[in-house]
């Protein structure tokens, strides 16, 4: 009886392959965020998309992670061509014109709306002049 209940103990505290690998994918994600690393770009990712995650980098993030490099290189790799798919999905944004802020609060006394100095007088360019011909 007592080594079934001390091998129940031990499948209580050995956590599955399945789980493990999710526990260091939770970890990977972290530190990828955390640290600020784009897998989608340089240096992580060619500009054809390839890989060139280091593995100087993969083993850092095993020790960090607390998985053995093989599982690490296999999530960061996932990760890198999900995130490389994603980003050549993203529509690109629209080029737009710069918008012009034409408010009386925006313009100045002095000027016209299209920057240039007013030249004084009237404000209204179409008034009539007081000048005689």
């Amino acid at each position: 009886m007592e080594t079934q209940a001390s091998a129940t103990a031990a499948d209580d505290t050995v956590p599955n392959g399945k789980a493990a690998a999710a526990a260091v994918e939770a970890q990977v994600k972290l530190v990828l965020r955390t640290e600020k690393i784009r897998l989608w770009e340089p240096p992580y990712s060619s500009a054809a998309g390839d890989s060139t995650v280091t593995s100087e980098m993969l083993q850092n993030l095993a020790v960090k992670c607390g998985g053995d490099v093989a599982t690490v290189t296999e999530i960061v790799e996932k990760l890198r061509a999900k995130s490389v798919v994603r980003k050549l999905r993203k529509p690109k944004p629209a080029a737009t014109m710069p918008s012009v802020d034409l408010t009386a609060d925006a313009l100045d006394e002095d000027s016209t709306a299209d920057g240039l100095p007013s030249g004084g007088g009237s404000k209204n360019p179409f008034a009539k002049s007081n000048v005689q011909i």
